[in-house]
């Protein structure tokens, strides 16, 4: 999970964070896994707005969103945004030793 566009974030910093892990979705959630989605939604998003149109036409992000669980096994960064060379941070499981095959 990488979070690349500091538009759509809080963080103002120039570092590049990469999680790794493995990520599952939750496709039924209880209210309370929702209410948690709708919270962290509106963060981002506002204040929910209601209403007939605005139920339907905004239901994907009120409604259809669920949460996804990430279980982060390592955790890599580099200075710059362009991720350039190695990282100068890895916490976690070490990375391979070999690349990955194409």
């Amino acid at each position: 999970m990488a979070f690349h566009a500091r538009e759509h974030g809080r963080s103002s910093s120039t570092r590049y964070v990469l999680a790794q892990g493995t990520a599952r979705v939750i496709e039924q959630p209880s209210d309370q896994q929702r209410a948690l989605v709708r919270a962290n939604a509106a963060s981002y998003l506002g204040k929910p707005k209601h209403g007939p149109m605005w139920d339907y036409w905004m239901r994907e992000y009120y409604v259809t969103r669920v949460p996804v669980e990430v279980a982060v096994t390592r955790i890599c960064a580099w200075p710059t945004l362009d991720a350039a060379g190695a990282p100068d941070l890895v916490s976690g499981e070490p990375p391979a030793s070999e690349q990955a095959a194409p």
